[in-house]
């Protein structure tokens, strides 16, 4: 007997569009650095303080970014030369990965 389940996401998240904006590796954006702590609106749960130097903590506030964040949050705390570096190993919502692949595939990055 097989089973089959069909997964949905809640409406909260389904309704939400995952922020990917273009120009997220300008230059002209200045990216955290050092240790820093995320907006609640992010972090709400409180994991922080993240040491950007860390690789665990810099996937763990990657992560929490890339779901939580706004626009302008992923182009504060994301460099995307890390981001792809650490693609690989990021645990992501299926919508949230989705959405970034697709990103990645528009612009012919092979993450």
């Amino acid at each position: 007997m097989v089973f089959s389940v069909e997964l949905t996401l809640p409406p909260w998240i389904a309704c939400r569009e995952v922020p990917t904006p273009d120009d997220i590796d300008d230059p002209a954006h200045i990216k955290a650095e050092g240790v820093v702590e995320l907006p609640i609106h992010i972090d709400w749960s409180y994991s922080g303080p993240f040491d950007l130097d860390d690789e665990v903590q810099r996937r763990w506030l990657y992560q929490l970014v890339l779901t939580e964040g706004t626009e302008d949050d992923v182009r504060h705390y994301i460099q995307l030369d890390i981001l792809l570096e650490m693609w690989p190993r990021m645990w992501l919502s299926q919508h949230v990965a989705e959405a970034w692949q697709t990103w990645f595939d528009r612009r012919g990055i092979t993450s």
